[in-house]
């Protein structure tokens, strides 16, 4: 029987019209997966960029802050080291933000929106030096814009991908058009991130620089709070500055008997976000319903008094079947100014900036003099000298608590309810003029008012006696901050 034989195939290759139709497949594939894979690359780009700048504002509010302190401390001490301080580093100050119109919001948080896509944002009054290294990024701060007291509330970044981000903060005159279907939602860095995001608060223990932590879950920000939760915020009571409070670690204690004891740290605003439970059993960052919390700090941020030990919050759980929530927060032991605001479950501490006993020196038609010294002592002991400036003024710091951070080393008075040391003041006219006066006077404390009030202190007194002064000077007793807490001398030619 004879076999067939079968031609064998060719297996060169593919024939063109298969090599066609693979072509085809390819380009549309493409055509759908590259912009897809650039959206995907910009978008990260982009998310990036918005961390990067967030990092950079954290390190503005931080170095602002420190700016304020040494500004402070200038006008405490009456010397001008210091005192050009926050002009030295943040140039023009202003109140005054730049608007911004247009651009998608990339990212809110608490008191600032961080946008993506701004045509042509208005300059900054500098270009800053060293807030992108501080900060561990790559790309450029571009301009700023901040307060006398530091507050950032206007930066414009620039990444080293070329992407820019502005900043501003919402309790300026910025305004935005939002675009949603193109913001970019960009969390929070969490510790440890690459994005430079953990640098703007060493103080706080190694706690993410977003904000404050519930539940063991990280915040994008302290601002917002659910019926479970309270946010204990602290400000200046004057400026209604924060950045001296944030990102610094606070101690928490609550329970009857302090069962829950805890450190928390506070975020870029300035805000400790915490749970309420109605038991009392240890949990992290939970305050206990019904019984007194306190709050201190190990560590009182220089130019400011300590939070008194005596301050004590009382959050009321309202139980609900088998549900709770938060009913009431109250202040009703202590004197200490609260602010409360129950529709945001918000609780806002004010903090007093170091007292300060002023001198004032003027002619008799009220005209300031420059150059009157001013010799203290306690006993014999010289406390110090101080003389009057420009204004005919100076100041001594004033310690109403033993842990008043004074923010140098320098002298400083004591007041206190009883006890209080006896100091001789002696006043020397400045050339030209005649006089001097001498007395003694003790600096008696007085409780922080129960309604906070915008004044740059606690109150104390001056109680002065045995003066003597001849007909060429002359001396009052004046109310500026506190009560009866300045001298003014008169001096005539």
């Amino acid at each position: 029987m004879t076999g067939l034989k079968r031609t064998p195939r060719s297996r060169d290759g593919f024939t063109l019209v298969e090599l066609i139709v693979v072509l085809v497949i390819l380009g549309v594939l493409a055509a759908f997966a590259v912009p897809a894979l650039t959206g995907y690359i910009d978008s990260a780009k982009e998310k990036q960029a918005v961390s990067e700048a967030q990092a950079c504002v954290m390190t503005a509010t931080r170095q602002g802050a420190q700016n304020y302190a040494l500004v402070q401390n200038a006008s405490i001490t009456g010397k001008s080291d210091g005192a050009d301080a926050l002009t030295s580093w943040a140039g023009t100050l202003t109140n005054e933000v730049p608007t911004v119109t247009g651009g998608d919001v990339a990212l809110t948080e608490g008191s600032g929106q961080y946008l993506l896509h701004v045509n042509n944002p208005p300059a900054g009054s500098i270009k800053p030096v060293g807030i992108s290294s501080d900060a561990g990024v790559k790309g450029t701060v571009q301009g700023m814009t901040c307060n006398a007291s530091g507050q950032v509330l206007y930066l414009v970044y620039t990444s080293a991908d070329g992407i820019q981000v502005v900043y501003t903060n919402a309790g300026t005159t910025a305004s935005v058009n939002i675009g949603s279907d193109e913001a970019v939602v960009v969390p929070t860095p969490k510790p440890g991130s690459n994005s430079g995001g953990t640098t703007g608060g060493g103080e706080t223990g190694g706690g993410s620089t977003g904000g404050g932590i519930s539940g063991g879950s990280t915040t994008g920000s302290t601002s917002t709070a659910d019926e479970k939760q309270f946010i204990i915020h602290l400000q200046d009571i004057e400026t209604k500055n924060s950045a001296p409070f944030a990102n610094r670690t606070y101690h928490i204690v609550s329970g009857k008997n302090g069962e829950n004891d805890f450190y928390v740290p506070s975020d870029a605003n300035g805000d400790i976000l915490l749970d309420i439970s109605p038991n009392e059993h240890p949990r992290a960052n939970t305050v206990i319903g019904d019984t007194p919390t306190t709050i201190t700090e190990d560590d009182v941020p220089a130019g400011y008094q300590v939070i008194p030990s005596d301050t004590k919050i009382y959050i009321n759980v309202r139980i609900e079947g088998n549900d709770y929530c938060l009913n009431s927060m109250q202040n009703n032991v202590n004197n200490y100014p609260f602010t409360i605001d129950m529709p945001n479950r918000r609780l806002t501490i004010m903090r007093f900036p170091v007292a300060k006993l002023k001198l004032r020196v003027t002619d008799p038609d009220g005209n300031p003099l420059s150059g009157a010294t001013f010799a203290i002592k306690d006993g014999s002991t010289l406390v110090g000298e101080f003389t009057s400036d420009s204004n005919g003024e100076c100041f001594i710091p004033v310690k109403l608590h033993d842990e008043d951070n004074i923010g140098y080393s320098g002298v400083f008075l004591t007041a206190r309810d009883d006890n209080s040391p006896t100091y001789v003041i002696t006043e020397t006219p400045p050339a030209g003029y005649k006089g001097n006066f001498t007395c003694s006077f003790n600096l008696y404390y007085k409780p922080y008012p129960s309604n906070p009030t915008s004044h740059h202190t606690t109150w104390f007194y001056i109680n002065a006696f045995s003066d003597n002064s001849g007909e060429w000077c002359s001396y009052s007793l004046e109310s500026t901050v506190g009560e009866r807490d300045t001298f003014h001398v008169t001096n005539k030619s």
